[in-house]
Protein backbone atom coordinates (compact mmCIF):
# COMPACT_ATOMS: atom_id res chain seq x y z
CA UNK A 1 0.00 0.00 0.00
CA UNK A 2 1.27 3.39 -0.62
CA UNK A 3 -0.17 6.97 0.76
CA UNK A 4 -0.45 9.62 -1.53
CA UNK A 5 -0.87 13.16 -1.25
CA UNK A 6 -3.76 15.29 -3.12
CA UNK A 7 -3.73 18.70 -2.90
CA UNK A 8 -7.16 20.14 -4.15
CA UNK A 9 -8.59 23.84 -4.55
CA UNK A 10 -11.64 25.15 -5.87
CA UNK A 11 -11.61 26.08 -9.12
CA UNK A 12 -12.77 29.56 -8.29
CA UNK A 13 -10.58 30.96 -5.92
CA UNK A 14 -7.37 30.60 -8.43
CA UNK A 15 -5.90 33.77 -7.59
CA UNK A 16 -7.30 34.18 -4.09
CA UNK A 17 -5.96 33.43 -0.92
CA UNK A 18 -8.21 30.21 -0.51
CA UNK A 19 -6.29 28.61 -3.16
CA UNK A 20 -2.61 29.48 -1.74
CA UNK A 21 -2.38 27.09 1.12
CA UNK A 22 -2.22 23.59 -1.34
CA UNK A 23 -0.07 25.58 -4.38
CA UNK A 24 2.52 26.51 -1.91
CA UNK A 25 3.23 23.26 -1.11
CA UNK A 26 2.35 21.69 -4.40
CA UNK A 27 4.57 24.05 -6.30
CA UNK A 28 7.83 22.82 -3.64
CA UNK A 29 6.99 19.33 -3.98
CA UNK A 30 6.78 19.78 -7.73
CA UNK A 31 3.29 18.31 -7.96
CA UNK A 32 0.11 19.58 -9.58
CA UNK A 33 -2.70 21.08 -7.54
CA UNK A 34 -6.22 19.06 -8.39
CA UNK A 35 -9.19 21.62 -9.43
CA UNK A 36 -12.71 20.51 -7.79
CA UNK A 37 -15.15 22.44 -9.42
CA UNK A 38 -16.31 25.92 -7.45
CA UNK A 39 -14.84 28.20 -4.88
CA UNK A 40 -13.96 27.93 -1.18
CA UNK A 41 -17.08 25.29 -0.38
CA UNK A 42 -17.50 24.12 -3.82
CA UNK A 43 -19.13 20.89 -1.99
CA UNK A 44 -22.17 22.93 -1.46
CA UNK A 45 -21.94 25.60 -4.29
CA UNK A 46 -21.59 22.85 -7.23
CA UNK A 47 -22.29 19.44 -4.85
CA UNK A 48 -22.79 17.10 -8.07
CA UNK A 49 -19.56 17.98 -10.38
CA UNK A 50 -17.34 18.48 -6.50
CA UNK A 51 -18.72 14.81 -5.52
CA UNK A 52 -18.11 13.36 -9.07
CA UNK A 53 -14.75 15.26 -9.58
CA UNK A 54 -13.75 14.31 -5.76
CA UNK A 55 -14.66 10.30 -6.89
CA UNK A 56 -12.62 10.88 -9.78
CA UNK A 57 -9.58 11.84 -8.06
CA UNK A 58 -9.54 9.51 -4.84
CA UNK A 59 -10.92 6.83 -6.78
CA UNK A 60 -7.48 6.30 -9.11
CA UNK A 61 -5.15 4.88 -8.29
Amino acid sequence: MSDRLVLAVGRETKGHLPYRPAAEPADRLGVEVTELPGGHSGYTDRPEGFGRRLVEVLGAR
